[in-house]
């Protein structure tokens, strides 16, 4: 029983994360780069789940999601980006 629980967690973690990725990839296929905090919330977006946490060259911390990321730019803006893939050996 407690795998089955544990497996529940962890799907419904990879839906959030993935509903996540899908809002991210629609706004930046159009065009939008900076949005208000609210209207990502509205869409349907939980800042609480991300994939990674990198410090920027700037200082700034960017929340990934895979590979999209936001920062915030005051309290109620968010600045998205496509992140570059890094090269794995």
């Amino acid at each position: 029983m407690i795998n089955a629980n544990q497996s529940e967690i962890i799907r419904e973690i990879n839906k959030g994360l993935r509903r996540n990725r899908s809002i991210l990839n629609e706004l930046i296929q159009e065009g939008i780069r900076t949005i208000k905090r609210s209207r990502l919330s509205r869409k349907g977006f939980d800042f609480e789940l991300i994939t990674a946490v990198e410090k920027r060259r700037s200082g700034n911390l960017c929340y990934c999601c895979y590979e999209f990321g936001y920062m915030p730019i005051d309290e109620n803006r968010i600045h998205i980006i496509q992140r570059t893939p890094k090269s794995y050996i």
